[in-house]
């Protein structure tokens, strides 16, 4: 038997249209499955940057990202520590602002890039920021002479072998006192001290921007009894209206006696003061918000002896200016 090839237009109309799907499939004209959707990549280094203590710094982001989908990318930014930096995204342009003019240090951070497709996908990497030390605050090593940025009040002020030994005069109030170049909103005053005899005590004096509450302070020193209790610190407000007044008080074993050395601090954020001793809260007054203006050092003799002595290694300042 032999079969015969039928020419395509003496076909069936219902199979023809059958063999020129079949062709059209098979042939050249057929297209591919649709190409999956990728992530971003990154095409470049971010690069380290250093910024003044209230400078600026912007960079574009799309130089270190591409899509090779070709789809347009979002942008955002994120710190590890906003504390001392802003960050404002726009589009792909990143605006870092410096607000470290307070902290007498520098201080660094990481922050994080990230690039995003219309899908969700995204690619990131990590830039180091550096923010230059501050103007207002100031980290005092007593490494020579007493600068002229202290004042002294019936107090005699001698450096020695990177000490500042400041010593009460004619059986009154010995007073050191630095004012600062600005205000600060959040902020801390930390000390190294030692206290020569127990017949004294030291104040360590915030000066506040406010007309009412014009100071607060720490005494460490013998106090007066707190609920049965001998107390060795006191937190203390000045009221124009009233003089000193007691806000808190307690007793540490650190501060029963005089001669060694103690970290001591004065720290001021979020709504509450605390004191601090080598660098961990040991007491919080809440509802205190007040801003820093200048600092003191005094020296109380309490049986009016002429020569009542503190020595402090180093005084610290630091903070958040208004």
């Amino acid at each position: 038997m032999r079969l015969r090839m039928l020419e395509p237009d003496r076909l069936p109309a219902a199979v023809t249209t059958v063999v020129i799907t079949l062709l059209a499939a098979c042939g050249e004209g057929a297209t591919n499955p649709e190409q999956p959707n990728r992530p971003p990549a990154v095409v470049g280094e971010l690069p380290a940057q250093v910024l003044a203590a209230d400078g600026t710094v912007r960079l574009d982001a799309s130089a270190y990202f591409s899509d090779p989908d070709g789809d347009a990318l979002t942008y955002s930014a994120l710190a590890l520590d906003s504390s001392f930096v802003k960050i404002f995204v726009f589009g792909p342009e990143i605006s870092l602002f410096g607000k470290n003019r307070g902290w007498p240090w520098l201080n660094e951070t990481s922050i994080t890039v990230a690039a995003m497709d219309p899908a969700g996908l995204s690619a990131t990497q990590d830039m180091r920021v550096t923010v230059e030390a501050g103007d207002v605050g100031f980290h005092e090593d007593f490494d020579s002479l007493l600068s002229s940025n202290w004042r002294l009040t019936d107090a005699l002020g001698r450096v020695e072998d990177g000490v500042l030994r400041l010593t009460s005069r004619s059986g009154s109030t010995g007073k050191a006192r630095r004012q600062l170049n600005a205000s600060m909103l959040e902020w801390e005053i930390r000390t190294r001290l030692t206290r020569a005899r127990d017949s004294m005590t030291v104040r360590i004096v915030a000066n506040t921007t406010e007309s009412v509450i014009r100071a607060l302070a720490l005494d460490i020193g013998p106090g007066v009894l707190v609920d049965g209790n001998a107390t060795n610190y006191r937190v203390l407000f000045l009221h124009s209206a009233g003089g000193w007044l007691a806000a808190g008080a307690g007793n540490h074993r650190t501060f029963d006696t005089a001669g060694p050395a103690v970290n001591v601090g004065l720290v001021l954020g979020h709504g509450q003061m605390s004191v601090t001793l080598d660098g961990q809260s040991i007491h919080t007054e809440p509802g205190v918000d007040f801003g820093l203006a200048g600092v003191e050092l005094w020296v109380v003799p309490l049986d009016g002896a002429a020569d009542r002595q503190a020595l402090f290694e180093w005084v610290q300042v630091a903070g958040v200016v208004q």
